[in-house]
């Protein structure tokens, strides 16, 4: 009847009194005691429109009592309960589901990613260039490497290491006397989400003094949280689908940026993968679990289709993930 929880509604299952913020219905005449319960339910919007009072609400006593309700036939009251109950058992079951298939189309996207770097995804072209040959483009001195994630790879693929495809990059130290209404603006952990890089109203801001065009996130950057105190963050990506003028990194993330932009894409479907997932976790076994350093990401060995077969593989992944996220946005 006031307060926080005007309008809140219960039905005793044991003996109890109440004290002068609630009200109690009792010695029903001619009403299933679950009837009115779930009338007054459905009621409770109409109650809190009447509701009263300055900054603490009430319902005043005398609203409930002249409330019309319908009386059907007391059997027809239980067989109404008996619906409403199990519509309702219904409803919870579709939310369960609901919640099983959001895990679900999770797993696929997981699944679709581990067959696009296994070379399962798309078909090979043999009129493709090999990886190699695009790498040798990026690093002249460039030796393939081995793993035992990846031993039988497609014809025309090669295993690289992160570093040879990607420069890492180190965010800015500030103090925080150099906070300020604007200027710089800094990108932190919590920016990164689902894979993406989300901007704040109160995102810090620091003098511009601090600007170097190496920090500043450009179109086809991955930017990871290397050292956070949450064991869930830890390792998170979000790809800079465009550039960001004026946002640079503070010193607990990295950019990843790739030596040529084209392949950012590919690279950034490695980041959301599992099998990145289980490099991190084979990192935070040890100390590092809140400390990524950037040997490990330059280090990471990774999967190299043809770089034509990248285009297939991340158009293919982006159409699939297209109709998954229809069918959560419908949940």
């Amino acid at each position: 009847m006031y307060g926080a929880t005007i309008g809140k509604i219960g039905i005793l299952t044991f003996p109890a009194t109440t004290n002068q913020a609630c009200c109690a219905c009792v010695e029903y005449n001619g009403i299933a005691p679950l009837y009115l319960f779930y009338f007054l339910l459905s009621h409770r919007d109409e109650f809190l429109k009447q509701g009263g009072g300055g900054a603490q609400l009430n319902i005043s006593k005398e609203i409930i009592v002249e409330t019309l309700l319908p009386i059907p036939p007391i059997a027809e009251q239980q067989r109404i309960v008996r619906e409403i109950e199990r519509w309702f058992a219904v409803i919870d079951k579709l939310e369960t589901s609901a919640e099983d298939l959001k895990v679900s189309i999770q797993q696929t996207k997981s699944r679709i990613l581990d067959l696009a770097l296994s070379g399962k995804l798309v078909p090979q072209d043999p009129d493709d260039e090999p990886a190699i040959e695009l790498l040798k483009r990026v690093n002249p001195d460039f030796k393939p490497c081995d793993s035992s994630h990846y031993p039988n790879l497609p014809k025309g693929w090669s295993l690289a290491r992160m570093g040879d495809l990607s420069n890492i990059i180190s965010g800015v130290s500030y103090a925080k006397t150099d906070i300020r209404p604007n200027g710089i603006r800094i990108l932190r952990s919590g920016n990164i989400q689902d894979g993406k890089i989300v901007l704040f109203e109160d995102d810090i801001f620091i003098d511009n003094a601090y600007y170097k065009d190496i920090n500043t996130v450009k179109v086809g950057d991955i930017i990871l949280v290397a050292s956070t105190g949450s064991s869930t963050l830890i390792g998170k990506t979000g790809y800079a689908y465009k550039s960001y003028q004026g946002t640079q990194i503070g010193a607990f993330l990295r950019i990843i940026r790739p030596k040529f932009l084209d392949i950012g894409l590919y690279l950034n479907m490695i980041f959301l993968s599992d099998y990145y997932r289980e490099y991190i976790r084979a990192l935070a076994k040890g100390t590092n679990i809140n400390n990524v350093k950037n040997v490990h990401i330059e280090q990471f060995i990774i999967p190299i289709p043809p770089f034509k077969e990248q285009q297939r593989m991340v158009n293919a992944i982006v159409n699939i993930w297209k109709s998954l996220d229809s069918i959560t946005a419908e949940l």
